[in-house]
């Protein structure tokens, strides 16, 4: 297996390859472990019951996950990683604004998995913790510093391993105590609870959205964009409601699952409990993994804006840094981490929202998937340095979002109102959506025959 040669640059045509139902391993696979269970066990510790628990992530994977894929089907049309095709919005340094957030969160949801898995790595193999999370960080570097074919190799294994754990898992599961009324229609169900939970499905899609289009760049531009679109969508959302669903059994049935997710799994297989264990590792090393590779795009994408090509050197050192910062995290909080991770990351969803609408609408609707790729990557071509505009409506989309956001120190006063219901993701997606639409529509109309014609893509590309 080759180390992958591209970084941020554009994938030239005749170096596309790969089957589009690739799309659909990667991204099963990448939900396919732990991490969504949790999400789950919260709708159980609102105090909602495993149907509403269903429902809720139903519905907010099915709509999350549409914003998602439509990032997926960019990636064979542009050929370039996700989140440089913000420079088209936002101006070529502009664009850092929301690719810097990309960055920060890599690391920070590094440690968390770090954290998560570290007990089941020492229920493995009988070591530290601090080495525990060692191990998982070099495999962690091993597999992103291969690149783009051996992480897609990767996922279509765990598609099959994760399945079959997992299939086992649910069965196992069904066989718990659960309370009375767990699959009720007419009980455990309460708005607020029921809104949060539906949040975090759809949230967990959504916050795919700046690194998804990384996965699907290297397939034939001809590539349909239904084809992406379907077979990003069905993996994602599939095991975007399964895993919860498992989650939410497990916390109604086992006493604080949560808080020893690994080991209420792993007890389930009895025996096998050590087989278990190895397969939860690996899961969250393949997501760990995703997140990781996407997080080096985006830092490189954030500090080179005329130099296209990375180094392999270069590549496993800023590698090793995203992993290696997520992970002396890790250590140096373990105790305390959760205190303040949950509100970084909830910023960073926050944060990132309002770019995911810029986004779409601008591909989609205006531009119609029609970028002149050089100009991307030329600090004084056509998209200029800086698009105040789209920074314009950017920062008052977030802004609108304030009153409506729920941190550990700060509950916004729509909030409040509504009972705990965190809407903000619903709110950010509207509010920035409608003003880029009808502030930026005319401009981006006017202006595009001019950057198409700057000069041909493809002649450029070549040379």
């Amino acid at each position: 297996m080759n180390v992958e040669q591209r970084s941020i640059e554009f994938i030239p045509h005749n170096e596309r390859h790969g089957n589009v139902r690739n799309l659909f391993s990667i991204w099963f696979s990448a939900n396919t472990n732990v991490m969504p269970l949790l999400n789950g066990c919260m709708g159980i510790v609102l105090g909602l019951n495993i149907f509403w628990t269903l429902i809720a992530m139903i519905l907010g994977n099915l709509i999350g996950g549409l914003f998602m894929a439509f990032h997926s089907a960019q990636g064979p049309k542009l050929g370039i990683p996700q989140m440089i095709s913000s420079r088209v919005q936002f101006g070529v340094i502009g664009a850092a604004i929301p690719i810097i957030m990309v960055f920060v969160g890599c690391p920070l949801f590094g440690a968390a998995e770090s954290l998560l898995v570290v007990d089941a790595i020492k229920s493995v193999v009988s070591v530290p913790e601090v080495i525990g999370l060692v191990i998982f960080g070099v495999a962690t570097i091993f597999i992103t510093f291969f690149g783009y074919d051996f992480i897609h190799k990767f996922s279509n294994v765990m598609t099959i391993l994760s399945l079959i754990t997992f299939a086992l898992t649910t069965v196992f599961a069904l066989q718990l105590d659960l309370p009375a009324g767990a699959w009720s229609a007419s009980q455990g169900f309460n708005l607020g609870a029921f809104l949060v939970v539906m949040g975090l499905g759809a949230s967990w899609q959504i916050g795919y959205g700046p690194c998804v289009a990384d996965y699907s760049r290297y397939l034939p531009a001809h590539t349909s964009t239904a084809s992406t679109f379907w077979y990003t969508y069905t993996g994602t959302v599939l095991s975007g409601i399964w895993m919860p669903l498992v989650g939410a059994i497990i916390a109604a049935g086992i006493p604080n699952a949560a808080d020893h997710i690994n080991t209420s799994i792993a007890t389930l297989f009895g025996p096998f409990a050590p087989l278990a264990y190895i397969s939860l590792i690996l899961g969250i090393i393949i997501m760990n993994t995703v997140i990781t590779y996407s997080g080096y795009m985006s830092l490189v994408t954030c500090f080179s804006y005329n130099k296209q090509h990375i180094s392999k050197n270069s590549k496993f050192w800023i590698i090793t840094f995203i992993v290696a910062l997520g992970t002396i995290i890790a250590i140096t909080t373990k105790d305390h981490f959760n205190d303040y991770f949950g509100d970084i990351m909830v910023f960073q969803m926050y944060y990132l929202i309002p770019w995911t609408s810029v986004n779409l609408i601008d591909f989609y609707f205006f531009r119609k998937g029609k970028y002149n790729i050089p100009e991307v990557y030329d600090v004084n071509g056509v998209y200029g340095k800086y698009n105040w505009s789209t920074m314009a409506v950017y920062i008052v989309s977030f802004f609108i979002q304030i009153p409506f956001m729920s941190f550990s120190f700060y509950k916004g006063p729509m909030f409040t109102a509504l009972g705990g219901a965190d809407i903000t993701w619903i709110v950010g997606l509207a509010a920035s959506g409608i003003l880029y639409y009808f502030f930026m529509g005319p401009k981006v109309k006017n202006r595009l025959s001019k950057e198409l014609n700057v000069e041909n893509d493809e002649k450029r590309v070549a040379q």
